[in-house]
């Protein structure tokens, strides 16, 4: 990030304080590092790359509030946080999502590929609405507060850029998260066909009788599916297994 109006915006839109502990996945050589430093409490910065490393260690010497994390953040230990703003690698886009959901924070304000903002926001029946959709709306709220051009990074990407807010909601019904995680791949491989089609493979595979999923998947198409329907057939897969009904997993394989 080279453009200073678009850094100075994202650290307005996180509305940062000193009770906050802000993640920063990527920290690069610190440009934004300094500006989180500056007004946050704390600022976990994690960099995997060697020689930025080193640059870090030396552009945030005067700051004592400032932890770097050496590693991939899809694989190193964090502390908690309460607070993300950073404008992460894309090529881990997805992956950064799942892994934050499961770690858990307030709010996050993160600059995406504008494309895979727009699957972020995405609305079921749309061609964007996917499986990271669902994920993401079982336990968030994602807008886009604004569009960053491609100049304002250097290198320059080939992609334009969006800037994301990410608010966690309470939590909702309790779910098997391996089972959901299974039945919604399973589904979203074959997301054009229609959900009950689908559904009476994966109960196949399992050792079910297909032909329950008349009774448990509603007449749509997969990508139709609301996240809040998806965990109503989560529901009433458990239920089956519950009541005896089920001989056993076997993963299903989409």
């Amino acid at each position: 990030m080279v453009d200073e109006a678009v850094r100075d915006r994202i650290i307005e839109l996180a509305s940062l304080s000193r009770s906050d502990r802000v993640l920063e996945i990527g920290a690069g050589k610190g440009a934004l590092t300094i500006e989180l430093a500056k007004r946050a409490g704390e600022v976990l910065a994690v960099e995997k790359d060697p020689g930025l490393l080193r640059i870090l260690e030396g552009v945030l010497r005067p700051f004592d509030n400032v932890r770097i994390i050496a590693g991939d953040f899809l694989e190193v230990e964090v502390p908690s946080f309460n607070k993300v703003v950073s404008c992460p690698p894309y090529s881990i886009s997805s992956k950064l999502i799942f892994r934050l959901l499961q770690l858990g924070f307030k709010r996050a304000i993160l600059v995406f590929q504008r494309e895979f903002a727009e699957r972020l926001v995405a609305r079921s029946g749309t061609e964007q609405y996917g499986r990271l959709t669902v994920n993401l709306r079982r336990r968030a709220e994602a807008r886009i507060l604004g569009h960053v051009p491609r100049h304002a990074f250097r290198p320059i990407p080939r992609v334009d850029s969006a800037i994301v807010e990410i608010t966690m909601r309470p939590p909702g019904r309790r779910l098997d998260e391996g089972l959901f995680q299974d039945l919604t791949r399973y589904l979203f491989s074959q997301r054009r066909r229609l959900a009950r089609g689908v559904l009476r493979g994966y109960l196949r595979s399992m050792g079910l009788d297909p032909a329950l999923a008349h009774s448990i998947a509603p007449e749509k198409r997969v990508f139709e599916l609301e996240p809040e329907e998806i965990e109503d057939i989560c529901l009433r897969l458990e239920e089956l297994r519950r009541d005896g009904w089920w001989p056993g997993i076997t993963r299903a394989r989409g």
